[in-house]
């Protein structure tokens, strides 16, 4: 358990507690009190029908069947995940002086970029794909595979 220790500085906003560890917390004063710790369950060991059912209780207007939780994380990803664009393209680029070179004379070889609407498909690090000139048909693919994609994004829909 937590033992509460006054702070000389502040007595009446802060009080600092020990941890069994020997960490150290600054805690409202109220924590001081072992009615702070115990009032209720952790959060962490509460399920969401749980959390849902004592929303309800509390006062809230939601009831436990109108608060939609997630079952797992792939159906909450593909919730998040709605399709934004409404057309795929494929443009070809020669080459030509890489951007931001700084006058080093690097060429940025040929390549094809995939575009959603007017916007670039990027890498998950954030730079533009770019696929060589001779990989035309992965570019195909590739573009092919964003097309299809309806409503939802499925990750595994992506394998390319």
């Amino acid at each position: 358990m937590l033992r509460a220790a006054i702070s000389s500085t502040s007595r009446s906003v802060l009080r600092r507690s020990c941890a069994p560890n020997g960490t150290t917390l600054l805690l409202p004063a109220a924590a001081a009190s072992p009615s702070f710790f115990t009032s209720s369950p952790s959060i962490r060991r509460w399920t969401p029908q749980q959390f849902s059912t004592s929303a309800a209780s509390a006062g809230s207007t939601a009831t436990a069947a109108a608060v939609r939780v997630p079952q797992n994380a792939s159906d909450a990803a593909e919730r998040t995940l709605q399709r934004f664009w409404k057309s795929v393209s494929v443009q070809a680029h020669p080459a030509a002086p890489a951007p931001g070179g700084g006058g080093g004379g690097e060429l940025l070889p040929a390549h094809y970029t995939i575009h959603l609407d007017k916007r670039a498909l990027r890498t998950p690090s954030g730079n533009v794909m770019r696929i060589p000139i001779e990989q035309g048909l992965l570019a195909g693919l590739v573009a092919q595979e964003w097309h299809e994609q309806r409503t939802v994004l499925k990750p595994h829909a992506l394998p390319l």
